[in-house]
C-alpha cells in the first residue's frame, strides 16, 4: 500500500480529532489543520495552521501536506457556532459563523431541537461519522461513485 496523506480541517475539534486518530490507525500520514495550537493534536498526527476563510492559508496548508505524502483525502470537519448573548454582537457573530461554515465549505448545523426529527432517537457520535468517512476514503469504496451517503440517523429517509 502506498502511503498517502489525509488533511482534516478542524482536526483538533471533537470530530476532527477522532477522524485523525482513525486515519492514522488506517496507516495514513495525517495532518490536523486549524487555527488552534498543537496542544490537542492526537499522537502521531502532524499539525498545520489553517484559516479556511483565507485562500492563501489554504494553499500554504495544501502545499505543506503534499510535502509529507501524496494527498488522497481532504475531510472538512471545521465549523463554528458562536452564541450571541446580545443583539449588538449577534450580527458580528452571525457573519463570522457564516464566513467560516459557508465560505470555508464546512458542514453546518441547523438550529432548533433536531433530536425529535431523528428516527434513531439519538444524535450522531463522532465514531458514527468517522466510520462512514473512513470507508469512503478507503480502497473499499473504490466502486462507490455518484452517490451521497447520509450519516443522519434516518432524518432524510422520512
Amino acid at each position: 500500500m502506498t502511503t498517502s496523506s489525509v488533511l482534516v480541517t478542524g482536526g483538533t475539534g471533537s470530530l476532527g480529532a477522532v477522524l485523525c486518530r482513525r486515519f492514522r490507525a488506517d496507516g495514513h500520514v495525517v495532518v490536523a489543520a486549524d487555527r488552534s495550537g498543537t496542544a490537542a493534536v492526537p499522537d502521531g498526527v502532524h499539525h498545520r495552521p489553517l484559516d479556511v476563510t483565507d485562500p492563501a492559508s489554504v494553499e500554504a496548508c495544501l502545499d505543506a501536506v503534499e510535502g509529507l505524502a501524496p494527498l488522497s483525502t481532504v475531510v472538512l470537519a471545521h465549523g463554528v457556532l458562536l452564541p450571541a448573548p446580545g443583539r449588538e454582537a449577534a450580527g458580528e457573530r452571525m457573519a463570522r459563523t457564516l464566513e467560516v461554515n459557508l465560505a470555508g465549505a464546512a458542514p453546518a448545523a441547523a438550529p432548533g431541537d433536531l433530536l425529535a426529527q431523528v428516527p434513531l432517537g439519538r444524535y450522531a457520535t463522532p465514531d458514527d461519522v468517522v466510520e462512514a468517512v473512513s470507508f469512503l476514503a478507503s480502497d473499499r469504496a473504490a466502486y462507490v461513485t455518484g452517490t451521497t451517503l447520509m450519516v443522519d440517523g434516518g432524518v432524510t429517509a422520512r
